[in-house]
């Protein structure tokens, strides 16, 4: 049985939702990600051309952006 991956919040990430996105885009000149999601600038911009694997892995490291935020 395999576990699930987690995500910000520590929900499971499904294939449904494969976005880290909370709607609250805080996006500041003085800051390196969004306040919403923890994205980086950059990761923001290449989300749509990421796969679904590289995007998962990005999802697992956002709850430590988090505790470091």
């Amino acid at each position: 049985m395999s576990v699930p991956e987690r995500g910000q919040g520590g929900k499971a990430i499904s294939k449904a939702r494969l976005t880290p996105c909370t709607g609250v885009c805080a996006l500041a000149p003085e800051r390196t990600h969004c306040l919403g999601c923890l994205r980086t600038f950059e990761e923001i911009a290449r989300w749509s051309s990421m796969s679904d694997d590289e995007r998962r892995a990005l999802m697992v490291q956002l709850p430590r952006r988090s505790k470091a935020a």
